[in-house]
């Protein structure tokens, strides 16, 4: 296969978070980490609605430029372009996209992120777990983390 995250096999596991019978801050920090080492993924991502696409959408000249300007391969398995609420970046993911490991990710966002924690030979990273997280919110730590790790 080639080399893009569309040839990826994928879980995917839904929450009502509006019943509020779900400890989301406690889902993020240890359910979904172990997840991820159980189906030792090399990226895992904890989506919030639709947030992803319209965020996206916002940036589409931004991705454009990325991908057409400097060459960057926007498919996922070579960049990180948006900060999921929690994500997993192995390794490999982390060398790929960031252009260096976990141990320099956790050094820039300790006390900036509510977890931030080695994984398996990776990194994993809950950048707001906030069940009630608005779009504006999502934007907003999108716009301030991004630079810390260096992302465009």
């Amino acid at each position: 296969l080639d080399d893009l995250s569309s040839d990826d096999d994928r879980i995917s596991i839904e929450f009502d978070l509006g019943s509020k019978k779900y400890d989301y801050p406690h889902l993020l920090a240890e359910h979904f980490p172990n997840l991820v080492a159980a189906s030792s993924a090399y990226r895992a991502a904890a989506y919030f609605g639709l947030y992803t696409v319209d965020f996206d959408e916002l940036h589409k000249a931004d991705r454009r430029r990325l991908k057409v300007q400097k060459g960057v391969d926007v498919n996922g398995r070579n960049n990180i372009f948006t900060l999921q609420p929690a994500q997993f970046w192995d390794a490999e993911l982390c060398q790929r996209a960031l252009g260096y490991g976990r141990d320099e990710v956790i050094k820039r966002l300790t006390g900036k992120v509510p977890l931030v924690k080695p994984l398996m030979d990776g990194v994993y990273v809950v950048f707001n777990d906030n069940p009630d997280l608005t779009f504006e919110e999502f934007c907003a730590y999108n716009d301030r983390l991004k630079p810390v790790l260096g992302l465009a």
